[in-house]
């Protein structure tokens, strides 16, 4: 008899795949930001602050919506 496979399961490795890229893709970008040392703006770009600050942004609001109190309640279905 095969056994079902659990709904969770699918959009789970999506999220586990897609945090793992955006691992990556957060490597690259904190190796990119060694060249702002060699920019003329250095710590006066206001570009790289904007980023910065977008990122920090997406990253806080995946945290707070991911928190234990955040659509974990089982129903046991699975």
């Amino acid at each position: 008899m095969n056994t079902p496979r659990c709904p969770l399961e699918a959009n789970a490795e999506r999220v586990l795949r897609l945090g793992n890229e955006l691992n990556r893709a957060m490597r690259r970008v904190r190796r990119d930001l060694r060249a702002c040392r060699r920019c003329p703006l250095g710590p006066n770009c206001q570009r790289r602050q904007e980023l910065q600050d977008q990122i920090e942004s997406v990253l806080m609001e995946m945290a707070l919506e991911w928190g234990p109190e955040q659509g974990q309640e089982f129903d046991h279905q699975c």
